[in-house]
């Protein structure tokens, strides 16, 4: 199987992966920005740029970039996060169709342009995007946990802005952001699928066309995310509570770190047999979702455990969680329960590895944390290494009292959340 890397001669970063058994070809653009780079003056531009990468370019128009996913059968979207803007597509590996998705995702990242009537239009789309992360529980309460573990950092900033700062932006202020972090910022291309698809060269030969860029950094952004310990209890509308218990963690993990951070996480909180689901849903039923997690940024990291349930049953579920949590180094997990979450690993690195989305979005994360890059059956081999005391060091390292935030976001009766 294919996997390997290279740099280009006008610094673009390529990273292939061969996908067996694949019909279908994946391709991201990973642009170097996201809303860390952003002031106060320009707060979701990296997002509304995203947008914008859509609507047409110096040869074609909006329909056109639509039509030509349409047309084969593939699809095409983009996201933004807080350190990375990725415009992506999936087609089917056939005919000239990578030669089509390479062509118009090239034309999308350097020949856009910003007329200012679709620039209004995109506007009011992303105005209605914000509205629904306001509607949306899940989403509005994560943003408001990131601003208040991250307070003094811009990872603690909303990744699309207010509406205030949207209003803000203009077209001008889009096109220099877009000239200079989308067309000529740092970029890493990835592409997976069938081998024949992945080794072609054209896709050098078509990369090497686009303007000088950037060289590739390890890092971009100001080292400021301070990880800040609080207990906190907000008021919402939503009919569901939703709380909250988080930790900092180490953010430049060694291959053997990161995978038993994986094994930890999927007995705490990550499966259906995880503690944390068996206590508070089967066990106890005072919760539909309830679930842990790691994020990982450039300078910062975080283990977090979530849970929704009815305002009624808020106190209870804070006890039960907590109990949960730090009662994980007084009762360290027996062999079954390394077994099972081993083989729950296994299991879906072995589903996942026939989704060539799946492998394209995974080499550039592993890529980005300075993990090696591996072939699934190497991922698999990683996963079945860990040991008990691999997990206990992980755990060690994560669940200090002292150093969680606890946050219940609930249209409930307020309660003590020390």
């Amino acid at each position: 199987m294919i996997l390997d890397n290279k740099i280009l001669d006008n610094n673009i970063v390529v990273l292939r992966q061969g996908v067996s058994g694949s019909r279908a070809v994946s391709i991201g653009f990973w642009f170097a920005v996201g809303s860390r780079m952003e002031n106060s003056d320009c707060r979701g531009i990296s997002h509304f740029t995203e947008h914008m990468l859509f609507k047409g370019t110096r040869s074609r128009t909006a329909r056109d970039i639509s039509v030509a996913f349409d047309r084969i059968g593939g699809y095409s979207n983009a996201f933004t996060e807080s350190e990375d803007v990725c415009a992506y597509c999936t087609v089917p590996a056939l005919g000239k169709n990578l030669e089509t998705a390479l062509d118009v995702l090239c034309d999308m990242s350097c020949n856009c342009v910003f007329d200012p009537d679709e620039f209004e239009k995109e506007r009011q789309v992303i105005k209605n995007e914000i509205l629904m992360v306001k509607d949306d529980m899940e989403e509005s309460s994560a943003e408001k946990l990131a601003s208040i573990v991250w307070p003094t950092s811009t990872l603690g900033m909303p990744i699309t802005g207010t509406l205030r700062d949207l209003q803000k932006i203009t077209v001008k202020n889009l096109a220099s952001w877009y000239k200079k972090y989308f067309a000529k910022g740092q970029l890493i291309v990835t592409v997976t699928g069938p081998e024949k698809f992945v080794k072609n060269p054209v896709v050098e030969q078509r990369l090497s066309l686009l303007p000088l860029h950037k060289p590739y950094t390890k890092f971009h952004f100001d080292r400021d995310a301070v990880f800040c310990s609080r207990r906190k209890f907000l008021k919402s509308n939503f009919f569901q509570a939703q709380l909250y218990l988080a930790f900092p963690f180490k953010c430049s993990l060694t291959k053997g770190e990161f995978f038993a951070s994986m094994v930890f996480n999927t007995i705490l909180g990550d499966a259906m047999s995880s503690r944390l689901f068996e206590t508070l849903r089967e066990k106890n039923g005072i919760c539909y979702s309830v679930y842990s997690y790691f994020s990982y940024y450039e300078d910062a990291s975080m283990w977090c455990s979530v849970v929704s349930c009815s305002p009624k049953n808020v106190a209870k579920a804070k006890s039960l969680l907590e109990r949960e949590v730090f009662s994980f180094m007084e009762n360290p997990p027996d062999d079954s329960e390394i077994s099972n979450a081993i083989e729950h690993l296994c299991g879906e690195e072995t589903i996942s590895s026939c989704d060539t989305e799946y492998a394209m979005k995974n080499l550039s994360r592993n890529f980005s944390m300075g993990l090696p890059l591996l072939k699934s059956s190497e991922v698999i081999d990683c996963i079945r290494s860990v040991k008990k005391n691999d997990i206990m060091d992980i755990a060690k390292s994560v669940i200090i009292r002292e150093n969680s935030t606890f946050l219940v976001f609930s249209s409930g009766s307020r309660i003590d959340v020390k």
